[in-house]
């Protein structure tokens, strides 16, 4: 029995495959599979891409497969992507899920918790027995997307243009962090590039980390990187207050997980509001979460030990496979 789980994003598309006893059939890697950047067509051709990635250039009919993908929308799109994945006959049994349900299933099985993602985007959303209960954000980089990445790079392009204008006052370091970052000698080249559409959202998105790593000696750049926390907390602080019981706050993306700076900001800002809130960080990347949900869907108990001794064995292997090779290097 081949099961398979796929975590899509707005920088990536991971696909883990394994057996019914945990054992890993292949982990594959695609480009982003975010339907606002790639389109309909993009997002199914990267998807198909992940699961040839996982089995070394094959493509088998898979047993249970579980989709989780980040900026689907809402319910036309969800049923548009769903028919269209379908029509492909990837799997006996299809399931489609946003991305939140990936973060909580990488982090406890229970399928509770209040899930924080800031990654590309950012979305918050409170979750009882599996079921979404509310949510806060992630609507989209065209009018939300709050306290994510490609708010930060968007909020340092802005505020880098303010400056050089001179509408605002501050020093130029955080105009040169940008411009070296995209490798233009201008921000009219800078400018350019995003209106030709060169420069797309996971682009701006992966000027983050630098604006981040320059926040604690560069005004303006502390500034961005606040309130970006801020808007994240005011999420949370958003679904926390709707909930009727005392949830985790189980964190994703990009930015909360590998950016310790960004992430205790967040959580310090986070616990004045709640002082004895619970934090977890995911043991497992969403993609393990997804393939869980597949597990569910099959019936399988993945609460067996071995099952789950399996699985985390041979995930780390082939993650590291994967940096070697250097496949897998953000």
């Amino acid at each position: 029995m081949y099961l398979c789980g796929i975590d899509g994003g707005g920088s990536k598309t991971l696909c883990l495959i394994a057996d019914e006893k945990g054992n890993i059939i292949g982990l594959g890697k695609a480009g982003p599979s975010n339907i606002s950047e790639v389109g309909l067509d993009g997002l199914i051709r990267t998807i198909v891409q992940s699961i040839k990635s996982a089995l070394r250039g094959g493509l088998k009919r898979l047993d249970f497969l579980c989709v989780s993908l980040a900026g689907v929308g809402g319910r036309n799109r969800w049923d548009t992507v769903y028919d269209l994945l379908k029509k492909c006959d990837l799997a006996i049994k299809l399931t489609l899920v946003p991305d939140i349900y990936a973060v909580l299933y990488s982090a406890t099985l229970n399928g509770n918790g209040i899930v924080v993602i800031s990654g590309t985007g950012s979305i918050v959303a409170g979750i009882i027995n599996g079921k979404l209960r509310h949510r806060a954000g992630g609507w989209g980089y065209l009018v939300d997307d709050e306290g994510s990445a490609f708010h930060i790079g968007r909020e340092a392009i802005r505020r880098a243009l303010r400056i050089y204008d001179g509408r605002d006052r501050g020093d130029t370091r955080l105009v040169n962090v940008i411009l070296n970052h995209f490798g233009v000698n201008d921000l009219n080249d800078l400018v350019d590039l995003i209106a030709l559409g060169r420069i797309k959202v996971k682009d701006i998105a992966s000027l983050a980390p630098h604006i981040i790593n320059i926040s604690n000696d560069n005004l303006t750049a502390r500034e961005i990187v606040k309130k970006a926390c801020k808007e994240l907390v005011k999420g949370v602080m958003a679904v926390y207050e709707k909930m009727n019981m005392d949830l985790p706050i189980i964190l994703g993306g990009s930015l909360l997980l590998k950016s310790k700076r960004f992430r205790d900001l967040f959580i310090d800002m986070l616990k004045r509001k709640v002082p004895s809130v619970q934090i977890i960080v995911p043991k497992f990347e969403p993609v393990v979460g997804a393939l869980i949900m597949a597990y569910l869907q099959a019936g399988i108990n993945i609460s067996s030990g071995q099952l789950m001794i399996n699985l985390e064995e041979q995930i780390a292997k082939e993650y590291r496979n994967l940096y070697i090779s250097g496949e897998l290097h953000e």
